[in-house]
């Protein structure tokens, strides 16, 4: 049976198959691994993941990084920001980058939005966007 966060995902993006998820939970669930946080996706992110689900390489990609994120939380990405807890995940090729919030008090991991890392100014642009949405939800 699918964990709930898994339908959940699947249901309201409806673009990952759920082939692939099968066989994700059955590596995690043979090597004893537990789910230890709740991914809660932002507006933007679901935006993006709808655009990008005709491409099969950075489906499987944003696929390996939300797992990694829901068996590690913020340990499976670099502290951009130490006051608003904001992290990103990186992928060298091709360049993406995942930004994080992880609220410590329900263990919930809140992913606001990945980007294709194009220029310096672009990367920081949006990690600013990501500062002033954590500032909202630090509130």
């Amino acid at each position: 049976m699918l964990p709930p966060s898994y339908i959940c995902f699947c249901e309201k993006l409806g673009i990952f198959s759920i082939n692939s998820l099968v066989l994700n939970i059955i590596c995690y669930i043979q090597s004893g691994m537990e789910k230890k946080y709740t991914l809660v996706f932002d507006d933007v992110i679901i935006k993006q993941l709808k655009k990008v689900a005709k491409n099969q390489h950075i489906k499987n990609i944003l696929t390996k990084m939300l797992d990694k994120l829901e068996y590690s939380g913020a340990d499976a990405g670099d502290l951009l920001d130490s006051q608003l807890f904001i992290y990103e995940i990186k992928n060298k090729h091709p360049p993406i980058r995942l930004y994080f919030k992880h609220k410590r008090q329900t263990d919930e991991i809140y992913i606001f939005e990945f980007d294709m890392k194009t220029s310096q100014e672009r990367q920081q642009s949006t990690i600013e966007k990501v500062r002033l949405k954590a500032r909202s939800l630090k509130s």
